[in-house]
């Protein structure tokens, strides 16, 4: 059961009253920004006489409370709707921030909060914890990442300000992964805390490894006049071409976060089809922008790797190894 549906059930095992829900209309859906629906579940339903639209946000999502309530601001003035956030757990702090910020949301079996219906039911809530984690998540990734790249093993969050499009708040969250993965610690230095990494280069990179996981989300091959756009970046074997001896495949291939996918399907009039056969090109969509990374229109090296590292071609796997040796720690 989703967790939309969930939220349905919990509203009816507390006040009695089972809502009719059903997804968003098209029409609806069509008022909203792109990122809202590549961003959320949406679905509506009618409670004590009232429209609400639920919003769920995908798996993997990392929004911060603020975020949270932001874009639940933007469906409610686009839509003149109530709007309310399914969640699947919340920090007690993260709470805090939503009610203080009016935002209603719902975390099923836990609480519900429904400023409009005057309804505020809090029940146990536990703090939620990141030693279930099996790898960092994908802003993690990108910092480490960033400093390995970098050679930037000691580093407050404020340095990465103007560099990574993080918030305070991710950069912090990002900081508290890497430390509990043991690459690195957090040292007071005065009001801030301090990132030292405890190993650098290519130690660091071989401790994290099991940590990374691949960028890439999805694959998808697309016709249309996307060489036009002069920011994408040459991924997959196409990237590996430009760093190795190895041939490039039928079809270039480019790297781009999601978001951004989106805006090149509606902007450059570009559309996916099911196989490679008289495709323009070959997309990858990342779990985040390759661009924080890259240089000279390619992904950067060690993305690359994790994107390619689980291809079994001899001949992929080889020009990957002799990529990572050849490099400069």
């Amino acid at each position: 059961m989703n967790l939309i549906s969930e939220s349905i059930r919990y509203i009816k095992d507390i006040i009695g009253i089972s809502p009719e829900i059903k997804q968003l209309a098209k029409t609806q859906r069509d008022m909203l920004p792109y990122f809202i629906n590549d961003a959320y579940r949406l679905h509506s339903c009618f409670l004590l006489e009232k429209e609400f639209i639920f919003l769920s946000p995908h798996e993997n999502s990392e929004y911060t409370p603020g975020e949270l309530s932001k874009h639940a601001d933007v469906v409610r003035k686009h839509l003149n709707s109530n709007v309310v956030l399914s969640l699947p757990e919340l920090t007690g702090y993260n709470r805090k921030r939503l009610i203080g910020n009016k935002t209603p949301f719902i975390v099923p079996g836990k609480q519900m909060y429904l400023p409009d219906l005057m309804i505020d039911l809090r029940e146990h809530f536990k703090d939620v914890r990141i030693n279930k984690k099996e790898y960092l998540s994908p802003s993690s990734q990108v910092v480490l990442l960033y400093c390995i790249l970098n050679n930037r093993y000691s580093l407050f969050a404020k340095d990465l300000k103007g560099i990574l499009p993080y918030t305070r708040m991710t950069l912090n969250r990002a900081f508290d992964e890497l430390v509990y993965f043991e690459l690195a610690e957090k040292l007071l230095s005065g009001r801030d805390k301090l990132l030292n990494f405890s190993l650098s280069g290519k130690n660091l990179w071989d401790k994290a490894l099991p940590l990374f996981r691949s960028p890439v989300k999805k694959k998808a091959f697309v016709i249309g006049n996307i060489f036009n756009n002069g920011n994408l970046f040459l991924g997959g074997l196409s990237a590996l071409a430009e760093y190795s001896m190895i041939a490039e495949g039928e079809c270039q291939t480019y790297a781009v976060e999601k978001n951004k996918y989106q805006q090149l399907l509606r902007d450059c009039r570009i559309e996916e089809i099911p196989s490679g056969s008289g495709a323009s090109a070959e997309v990858e969509i990342w779990s985040y922008a390759p661009e924080l990374l890259s240089f000279n229109r390619l992904v950067d090296p060690l993305s690359l790797y994790l994107s390619l590292r689980d291809n079994h071609d001899e001949r992929i796997q080889g020009e990957l190894e002799n990529m990572m040796e050849d490099r400069v720690w």
